[in-house]
Order: C-alpha cells, then structure tokens, then sequence
C-alpha cells in the first residue's frame, strides 16, 4: 500500500477540500478480527460458570485480609501504649509540665522509653508543692 502524506507546501491540493478517507481494510484482518471475536465468544462462555465462586471467594479473601490486617495495627497500637504507659515521668519531681524543659534532671530522654528506667526518678510526695 502506497500512502502519500499531505504537505502544506504542495500547491496542487485545494485546502477547502476534506481529506480522503482511509483506504478499505483487506479481507484477511476483516476474518481476523471476526475470528478474535468468535474465539473471544466462546471463552467467555467457557469461563462463565466459573465467574461466580471466583469473585465470591475473591471478595470474601479480601475481606478476611482487610480484617486480619486491622486486628495487627489494633494489637501492635495496645502494646505500644502499654510500653509508653510505663513511663514514669509525669509522677516525677523533677519534671517540671514546661514543653521547653520537661525534666530538670535529664531534659534529653524525658518523656521517651529510655525513661522508663530512669535511675533518678523521685516520685512526688506533696502535689502542691509541684
């Protein structure tokens, strides 16, 4: 097949004029593409019966991975707040509630899990006088 290409500078072609429509496709790519659908028919027809249970357990697995991947966020989120429940700082004497210095005694692990053993924890004895 031979196709020319339209170029402005061809002072033969009217611009007026529509463009020509593309040439007719071949008999072969005509039975090629009834032959795709045929071939397409028939698979889904073929996989149909088992359309159904395919998107019934599809749906139940996602919905079971959906659950089970929130039961670990819920478990994990219970037993970091456990471990920061533990520790000891806001009991302390020498924290002092100022977000500029937290602790007057180590300023840099206040409120933080190396806290949790901190070896000069005093716990308070008047909460007024603190």
């Amino acid at each position: 097949m031979n196709y020319e290409l339209i170029s402005n500078s061809n002072s033969n072609s009217n611009s007026n004029s529509p463009p020509s429509p593309p040439p007719p496709l071949p008999p072969s790519s005509l039975f090629l593409g009834l032959a795709m659908l045929q071939l397409l028919y028939y698979l889904v027809h073929t996989i149909q019966p088992l359309i159904v249970p395919i998107c019934f357990f599809s749906a139940w697995g996602l919905i079971i991975l959906v659950a089970w991947v929130l039961w670990g966020a819920a478990r994990d989120s219970v037993s970091i707040a456990k471990q920061m429940h533990q520790i000891p700082c806001a009991n302390c004497q020498f924290f002092t509630d100022d977000y500029r210095l937290k602790c007057t005694v180590h300023p840099y692990i206040a409120n933080t899990e190396e806290a949790i053993n901190c070896t000069d924890y005093q716990p308070k004895t008047n909460q007024m006088l603190y």
